[in-house]
């Protein structure tokens, strides 16, 4: 049975744009159904596919849409892992590239490719690197001005602005996550999980970042092991994980391995809030820094059991739009947009896996 699980970011999702998640979130779900009723075995390219049509959505902080530099800029972040592959593939702050998960999982492709005097093929390409591999390659290209949207032009300016004003006031601790006028402030990252029909697990990540970023700033989509982690066992249990949240947070707790090694415990029933409790809201590394106020992550993992999966997910945000989709019901996808004062978790039960010949 192919399963798809989206999450498109978490944060604060103001009530007036919960319909448009929630609409975007069901589409990609189907989108990705409809690609595995022509191909059932092949979890990477409807992972890809659902990836690359949420990155051409503009509402999404990833692709186009995606969120500016401090320079204006737009630089983006992509991964790409599966279980049958037992590897990942990343791109970091890479400019000029139309559907950046596309890129990844080129690289990972290529990483299959023979090489002459025994070079070994990358797995992680950032900056003019990648764009001139994506270039090499024949990938989609495009300019800054095709990827910037009106609305994240106009975040940009706001904060800029917002920016160039508490200079002056080095006291001063508001934060852009005060700005009251953004329609919405959610952290970077989206997430793809998809299950083929013979239970391969494959896991995607894209994001244009943090707003007003440094030029060059990597975040967890572009980290395997931070962003996305995907692993199984000799007892067949595969788990692929997804974060998003606050970037240089999940970088410190390496939050999607930590997560998928906790689900692949057969010792006691897998809880992603107990990972977020004990791993990540009270890791001593967040609290050695002042943002600790301001850090919030959320998970989306599915857990395949010989011929079962689970999909779940759990946030610290206020919201986060979680969605999935598989072949018990094909024609309805389960959308949530979840939401907490603290810790909130849930997902779906147990579905059955049937391979497919």
């Amino acid at each position: 049975m192919p399963l798809v699980a989206v999450h498109l970011g978490a944060g604060v999702h103001p009530q007036r744009s919960h319909a448009l998640y929630e609409s975007l979130c069901r589409a990609a779900c189907t989108l990705g159904m409809a690609h595995f009723t022509s191909s059932p075995h092949d979890a990477l390219s409807a992972t890809r596919a659902v990836c690359m049509f949420l990155e051409d959505a503009p509402l999404i902080n990833a692709g186009t849409g995606s969120n500016l530099t401090v320079r204006g800029t737009v630089e983006c972040d992509a991964s790409v892992m599966s279980t049958g592959h037992a590897r990942g593939a990343a791109v970091g702050a890479v400019a000029g590239v139309k559907n950046p998960v596309a890129l990844a999982c080129e690289v990972l492709s290529a990483s299959y490719e023979p090489t002459r005097f025994g070079r070994v093929a990358p797995l992680v390409l950032v900056g003019d690197g990648a764009t001139a591999f994506a270039m090499e390659r024949g990938m989609q290209l495009a300019t800054d001005t095709e990827l910037t949207t009106p609305a994240a032009l106009a975040r940009y300016e706001r904060w800029s602005r917002l920016l160039s004003e508490q200079s002056s006031a080095p006291d001063n601790n508001t934060s852009l996550n005060d700005d009251d006028d953004d329609d919405d402030i959610v952290t970077d990252t989206i997430g793809v999980i998809c299950v083929s029909a013979q239970g391969d697990v494959v896991v995607a990540a894209s994001s244009g970042g943090v707003a007003l970023k440094l030029p060059g700033r990597i975040g967890p989509a572009a980290m395997l092991g931070s962003g996305i982690w995907a692993a199984s066992t000799t007892t067949a249990a595969r788990v692929a994980v997804c974060t998003t949240g606050t970037g240089e947070d999940i970088i410190t707790t390496n939050l999607a391995t930590s997560c998928v090694s906790a689900l692949l415990r057969d010792d006691d029933e897998p809880s992603l809030g107990t990972v977020l409790s004990t791993q990540f809201a009270t890791s001593p590394g967040l609290q050695s820094h002042s943002g600790t106020a301001t850090s919030c992550a959320g998970v989306l993992a599915v857990r395949v059991d010989g011929t079962t999966a689970r999909v779940m997910y759990a946030h610290t945000s206020a919201t986060m739009c979680v969605g999935w989709q598989s072949s018990a019901a094909p024609n309805s996808a389960t959308v949530v947009m979840s939401a907490a004062c603290g810790l909130a978790e849930g997902g779906s039960g147990p579905q059955r896996v049937r391979p497919r010949t």
